[in-house]
């Protein structure tokens, strides 16, 4: 169980063949309340925007974690629906697990990891011919948004070389006080 956004938990699970691990499954979903202020935004510090759960497990050996459910459920205001949340994404990440151990067993396959190759090296080349196909250049845009103290500026320049795109925010407003930052891996997806 881990987050990024406090309101965004992720389930990871991991898929054995056996005793051994063939992979995971991870699925990310925004919890209704987490505690918290309503509006976590107008947080002056993380521990106002709700309860901060560190990577822990979840399930151990089948089982739940039944002391971290308890600790959830005392600091949120829809236990029901947050801990009912938790099940249903550790349930889909079940049924991924059985059907890629079906799959492997069908095709006999010892390990994914070839095909996980195959499917990331085909996916950049899609990629790199796509963005070949693009004019090279430096394109830069920017917005605001309202902000608390003052309005947020985020600016961004996109450089398209060959099969490369480089993006930079640097222009952008520093990171606030308030509760509207994004964490780096966040920024990361979403560049």
């Amino acid at each position: 169980l881990t987050a990024g956004q406090i309101n965004d938990f992720t389930v990871m699970t991991p898929v054995f063949r056996g005793d051994t691990i063939v992979g995971y499954f991870a699925n990310c979903c925004h919890s209704a309340d987490i505690g918290g202020r309503v509006l976590s935004a107008e947080a002056h510090e993380v521990y106002e925007e709700g309860l901060r759960v560190p990577i822990t497990k979840l399930f151990d050996g089948g089982e739940p974690n039944h002391e971290l459910l308890k600790i959830i459920r005392a600091n949120v205001r829809t236990p029901d629906e947050t801990v009912g949340d938790l099940y249903a994404q550790a349930s889909c990440n079940a049924v991924g697990a059985r059907s890629l151990v079906q799959m492997m067993e069908e095709f006999g396959l010892d390990s994914i990891d070839p095909l996980a190759d195959a499917i990331i090296a085909r996916s950049e080349a899609a990629m790199r011919e796509a963005i070949r196909a693009l004019p090279n250049g430096r394109h830069e845009h920017e917005v605001w948004s309202d902000g608390f103290e003052e309005p947020i500026r985020i600016k961004v320049a996109v450089t398209i070389a060959d099969e490369d795109i480089f993006i930079d925010f640097a222009g952008s407003s520093p990171q606030s006080r308030r509760g509207i930052n994004v964490v780096m891996n966040y920024t990361h997806g979403y560049a």
